[in-house]
């Protein structure tokens, strides 16, 4: 029985809430400032308040008592809020906006509650809440429970309340440990290599911290330190526009019965939206260890089984749930909501064809075992069958570009082991050519007198800036990066064995075993590089192609995908093109529409040359939230695509955003009979309302360490059909070129996208040089 995390709402679809309007006036009244405004009356006055669904200057609040005149201001902004004098007023779900504010109103009412209590704290997130105190202390590690709630619109049902866990993890010392300097040399580097690694830094980089105030918490990024400064040598400061002497001025004014002194130590950090290099007291800040920062040691209690994440959201929901609505709703219905078939759905894994058409059959069942043998027998059948496609153009030289330090002996054997797998799967005979080098420019300079383009596997340190150094000084080449350490390493596995923990010995059997992945995994990163397609579907669902739209965290760059997928008398039946762009606006999420516009057409023409059938769907995927201005330029692109026949005049074209972490928090599970709680099946689909759906891409089958996390879609307005547009993400999550024997979260259009920008994003820390 498919069961979620979401919890409903009494009395489920006849659920109401009483509701006054208030009147907000001030000399400036953007949405910005109202929502601001909204905020500070949830965190203060314990009021539950949205925007008026069209105007300007009024809230909608979750009372039936009129409300008192508040003022409310901030640095840059004061207004006041006044009861508009109207009767209150119910509403349901079949008020004209009652769907679109009941959830919001029921989030923003128990978001409320839980932040007053003092067992919970937040850091820059309403949403997201961490336990008081760590559930475990390891190697200088703090782990925290953290729970992140949203409330949603289930259609039919009523509103749902999702709260998830996870784990997030903190420093014990605080940053005063890792800078102090009265201590001898030995020790001072042992402590700036543990910053260095749990912070993840690299050059450039920066860590993030948590800076406790006293009153809050905030995330901040560390800067630097200056040595010997402490809180009384800081010079001047400025905040909030007031003067201070010194920060220990502005502590001792501000808050003065926080434990800090003249003496105690500082570390410049930065803070989101204020000047970098600001002063606070070492001893107020931690580090934020990111999950792939962790030690070994603790590198598993992130992964949280089904059954475990039950039980935690049950000890949850009896701390928080008595008078958690603050009055504004009866309370919530006991157990959670386990959707049934109008709501719920399921996948089946399609054909997959390989080399000489060899076709992989669909799971005989929707079961996991069904599941798991298919994905197994991905590998077989590549190994029997070889590639769909391989290129007449592809290279038949592999370059590997090795530090001098590494040695021939194991760079020999790692290409060597790399291209005979490369000729096993494309019945090409491709060779290798191995190159010394004693620093990057060493080798570009030599690759660049071999060839003006090719494929290379760099061996290179783990420094983002180095990779860049090798792209940037090979145009046309596609590079392969493999870090120095993990090649040692299981060299090692391949030469010494693996360590066996029942017969404490080293097993060489199991160290084969472990080389021989390590050898797949990098083949297939090369076999994308060499544009060779390992297998297909005969289509992507209801679609013919994707359009994968992404935009890095940083906001420099934008990437496009394409994926095609189609009968085979349709040509190209497959193809996988991608870009990335420069953003030159990299204060919003937002792509420039006429950019946007652009750089989709120019995509389309540099495939449509000789023998292109034109398309007869299409499903536009962007990552995290389409804008209105980014859907015009879309409109228009197609238009025009439609116009230089890339897409035929009637061509389905559907857009939806795809949030990748589940935007709502939502979770699923499955409960046999016996009441054993296990993940569901890959495929499984939730379909939430009209807007949203969520799909588990991975899930049982495979999944063998913690919750499946699916992906939650979103219409948008610009979908004809969510299930038509869950099934074609699903079918293109299937090219798990990369990994055979795993499911793969993202359809392969996004995922290309989201690496490509995470390539462009390392390679640009060369830039802070």
């Amino acid at each position: 029985m498919l069961e979620t995390n979401i919890r409903i709402v009494s009395p489920g679809n006849n659920l109401f809430l009483w509701t006054r309007k208030a009147v907000v006036s001030g000399s400036l009244l953007s949405v910005d400032i109202l929502e601001k405004a909204c905020n500070k009356l949830r965190r203060k006055y314990c009021i539950a308040a949205i925007r008026y669904p069209g105007e300007q200057n009024i809230l909608l609040v979750a009372t039936k008592t009129p409300i008192q005149k508040l003022h409310l201001e901030d640095i840059d902004w004061e207004l006041d809020v006044v009861d508009s004098g109207d009767e209150a007023f119910q509403v349901r779900f079949s008020t004209p906006f009652g769907y679109q504010v009941l959830p919001q109103l029921i989030e923003r009412a128990i978001l409320s509650s839980i932040a007053q209590r003092n067992d919970f704290w937040t850091i820059d997130s309403p949403r997201i809440f961490y336990e008081k105190m760590p559930f475990i202390e390891k190697d200088n590690i703090s782990a925290f429970r953290r729970y992140e709630i949203s409330a949603l619109a289930v259609e039919g049902v009523g509103v749902g309340l999702a709260v998830d866990v996870g784990t997030a993890f903190f420093t014990t010392n605080n940053m005063d440990y890792f800078i102090e300097h009265n201590i001898d040399e030995t020790e001072q580097k042992r402590r700036k290599a543990e910053f260095e690694r749990i912070t993840g830094r690299q050059f450039g980089q920066k860590g993030t911290l948590l800076y406790d105030t006293g009153r809050s918490k905030v995330k901040c990024y560390y800067e630097k330190t200056i040595l010997g400064e402490t809180c009384s040598t800081t010079g001047a400061i400025k905040i909030s526009n007031k003067r201070y002497d010194s920060v220990y001025e502005y502590y001792k004014e501000t808050n003065p019965s926080l434990p800090v002194s003249e003496y105690t130590p500082v570390v410049r950090v930065s803070f989101p939206g204020l000047d970098k290099g600001l002063p606070v007291a070492a001893t107020r800040v931690k580090i934020r260890v990111m999950n792939d920062d962790v030690p070994e040691s603790l590198n598993s209690i992130d992964k949280i089984s089904p059954s475990d994440r039950r039980n935690l959201l049950e000890q949850f929901w009896k701390k928080v749930e008595k008078n958690s609505l603050n009055g504004i709703a009866p309370g919530i219905n006991p157990g959670y909501w386990r959707p049934n078939g109008d709501y719920a759905s399921q996948f089946m894994i399609p054909e997959l064809i390989f080399g000489d058409d060899k076709i992989l059959s669909s799971p005989k069942d929707y079961s996991p075992e069904s599941y798991k043998n298919n994905f197994r027998q991905r590998s077989k059948y590549l190994s029997q069958f070889r590639c769909y496609s391989v290129p007449p153009t592809m290279s038949r030289t592999i370059y590997c570009a090795y530090p001098t330090y590494v040695g021939e002996e194991i760079s020999k054997c790692f290409a060597v082991n790399l291209v005979e797998q490369i000729r096993r799967w494309t019945n090409i005979n491709v060779t290798t050519e191995i190159i010394p080098y004693s620093n990057v420019g060493d080798a570009t300079d030599k690759l660049r007198g071999i060839d003006n383009a090719g494929v290379s596997v760099f061996i290179l340190d783990d420094e983002p800036v180095t990779y860049y150094d090798a792209s940037y000084m090979l145009p046309g080449w596609r590079i392969k990066r493999i870090t120095d350490n993990t090649v040692q390493a299981q060299y090692s596995y391949l030469t010494k064995g693996k360590w066996d923990r029942k017969t404490r010995t080293y097993n060489l059997e199991r160290g084969k075993k472990q080389w021989d992945s390590f050898i797949e995994m990098n083949a297939l990163a090369l076999l994308y590089l060499l544009d060779v397609v390992p297998f297909k579907a005969n289509n992507l669902g209801k679609y013919d192609a994707h359009l994968a739209i992404d935009v890095g965290h940083d906001r420099r760059f934008s990437a496009m995908s394409l994926t095609i997928m189609r009968d085979t008398n349709d040509q190209p039946s497959f193809l996988s093109r991608s870009e990335v762009n420069d953003k030159p606006d990299t204060q919003h999420e937002m792509i420039n529409p006429v950019l946007l516009e652009d750089q989709t057409v120019k995509l389309f023409e540099n495939i449509t040359r000789r023998n292109y059938s034109p398309l007869k769907s299409l499903l536009i995927l962007r990552d995290g939230q389409m804008f209105e201005k980014e859907f015009n330029g879309l409109m228009k692109a197609i238009e025009r695509l439609k116009i230089q026949g890339a897409i035929t005049q009637d061509a389905k074209v559907d857009l939806v955003d795809v949030h990748k972490d589940s935007l709502k928090a939502v979770r699923l599970w499955d409960i046999s009979s016996d009441g054993t709680i296990n993940n569901p099946l890959e495929g499984t689909v939730v379909r939430l309302n009209k807007e949203f759906a969520v799909i588990t891409t991975t899930g049982a089958a495979t999944l063998h360490q913690g919750t499946a996390d699916p992906i939650l879609i979103r219409s948008n307005g610009h979908c004809t059909s969510l299930e038509d547009a869950a099934e074609s993400v699903f079918v293109g999550a299937q090219l798990n070129w990369f990994s055979l024997g795993v499911a793969q979260k993202l359809p392969l259009a996004l995922k290309i996208t989201d690496d490509e920008l995470t390539a462009r994003y390392a390679q640009e820390i060369r830039r802070v040089r």
